[in-house]
């Protein structure tokens, strides 16, 4: 006979809908953990082995269908959920490079531009890095995820807003590495403008100016506090301005503050652009759980809100990517 858990597991796999939060959260979490370690010791452990797409889709499943269960939990059975998961799981997606350098940020802080270049480097080369053949597909199941399928995303969709604005003045906002800025010089474009990266990071700055090196422009390498560093910079004002990531750590307040700060930069029918995770990112236990990358999430009502307050404000888009992961706020200053 089955027990409680598993029938309701697959009630709920045949009804396909969300798990409510039942009494017995525990037991319910530690019988998901083992399903999921199950499935994950299925997928092929070398590169030559076939049913990869649809491996992947079953974990997929599996994935999404934890997160309705998880999205029902109380804060302190939520927190059992993740314990349970981390203690039988991290030890699997640590074997992943990916996974490993997102879980253990080598440079204190989530999301940096060494994981945006594993990604964006993953998403376009080689995907089976791992320290084990289970850790090369786990690293490669990750790479197909939403996420890392948004970050490739936003790079090119940045790329081609640099290239088709013919700005001549540019500011990237928490830069990075700046690759859709390289990657557009790289391919001919921008010659003739002007580009301010603002990070605190000098090892990105570096890695950025390295990208740059044959830049026929004007570049300027902004280092330090972001917010400090662009209120002095001795440019009165840019024609394109933005951040691609930094507002995701920022609450709606703080982020409505920082987006009044920039706006005070921007000069009379230019641009301010910036980009925020949306709640309903799919990805969010695996990024959360696997790689304790958590972001300030902002609903779409939220975004709307950063440009309140703006004065000379002419028009205001929002534009989401196809994945349902990031946002897009462009708002356009009166000339």
């Amino acid at each position: 006979m089955l027990r409680p858990e598993k029938q309701r597991f697959r009630q709920l796999k045949k009804e396909n809908r969300q798990y409510p939060a039942e009494t017995n959260v525990p037991g319910i979490s530690e019988f998901f953990v083992r399903k999921l370690l199950k499935k994950i010791k299925t997928l092929p452990h070398s590169v030559e082995e076939a049913g990869e797409k649809t491996a992947f889709q079953g974990l997929k499943e599996m994935l999404s269908l934890y997160q309705g269960y998880r999205n029902f939990l109380s804060a302190c059975h939520e927190q059992h959920f993740k314990k349970a998961f981390q203690q039988k799981i991290l030890f699997l997606t640590n074997q992943s490079a990916l996974c490993r350098y997102s879980y253990e940020k080598p440079r204190g802080y989530p999301g940096d531009f060494g994981l945006m270049s594993l990604i964006w480097d993953g998403r376009r080369g080689p995907r089976y890095c791992g320290y084990t053949g289970l850790g090369a597909y786990l690293n490669a199941f990750t790479l197909e995820t939403e996420n890392c399928r948004a970050n490739e995303y936003r790079v090119c969709f940045l790329k081609e807003r640099l290239i088709k604005g013919g700005y001549r003045s540019i500011a990237s906002i928490g830069s990075g590495s700046a690759i859709e800025i390289v990657e557009a010089v790289r391919d001919g474009y921008l010659k003739d403008s002007e580009i301010h990266l603002f990070d605190q990071d000098d090892e990105a700055l570096d890695t950025a100016g390295f990208g740059l090196r044959g830049f026929s422009g004007k570049l300027l390498l902004h280092r330090g506090n972001v917010l400090r560093t662009i209120l002095k910079a001795k440019e009165e004002s840019f024609n394109f301005m933005y951040s691609s990531g930094m507002f995701d750590y920022f609450d709606t307040m703080s982020a409505k503050k920082l987006t009044k700060r920039l706006w005070g930069k921007l000069a009379p029918g230019g641009c301010l652009l910036v980009t925020n995770a949306h709640p309903e990112n799919p990805t969010r236990l695996w990024m959360e759980y696997v790689g304790e990358w958590y972001l300030q999430y902002k609903d779409s009502d939220e975004m709307k809100t950063l440009s309140e307050d703006l004065n000379d404000l002419e028009n205001v888009y929002i534009d989401v990517d196809p994945y349902g992961v990031y946002q897009y706020l462009s708002l356009h200053k009166k000339r």
